[in-house]
């Protein structure tokens, strides 16, 4: 059993159609999205087991954390990697969901060239198949100049509800 909590879906920014996600939850402390990044997975999982995921991050040391909770809580679903968005470069999933960490990092505002992040961003996002999570809170990647716009469009759709197949 995972130690989770309930969590609105407020704080999330979807791209495509994730429908029926279940519940998702993360760990108690407001901060900390690799428990929703697992939640996430196991309840599209459950309901589609032969997709694939990829958890995703700029940041060695989150990337080092997802990998460990995916060995811990994911390891019956084989098609579960999780890594740094520069080690995932090449590999695709039906199903990315990009931990930023902190949307509003130095880094990710553009600290080391707004280009240099341009190209992690778009590489992190192409890796998506037919779906891309961006995880964080709303106002915190409202307030970024690189992840702002890129999420506006999704942040403003409401999450539609239809029956059937989450994946469709």
């Amino acid at each position: 059993m995972l130690p989770f909590l309930d969590i609105p879906l407020e704080h999330l920014a979807i791209f495509g159609d994730l429908r029926q996600l279940g519940p998702i939850r993360r760990n108690n402390n407001p901060g900390d999205e690799k428990w929703l990044a697992v939640g996430l997975a196991l309840n599209l999982l459950r309901k589609s087991p032969d997709r694939r995921v990829l958890l995703i991050t700029p940041f060695r040391n989150q990337a080092d954390l997802l990998r460990k909770l995916v060995q811990a809580y994911l390891s019956s679903y084989s098609q579960v990697r999780a890594g740094t968005v520069h080690v995932c470069q090449g590999q695709e999933a039906d199903l990315v969901i990009f931990d930023p960490v902190d949307p509003l990092h130095s880094w990710l505002m553009g600290r080391l060239g707004k280009k240099e992040i341009e190209r992690v961003l778009c590489v992190a996002f192409s890796r998506a198949r037919t779906h891309l999570v961006v995880l964080g809170k709303r106002e915190e990647i409202q307030g970024s100049p690189l992840l702002g716009p890129l999420c506006l469009n999704a942040m403003e759709q409401p999450v539609k509800q239809h029956s059937g197949n989450p994946w469709l």
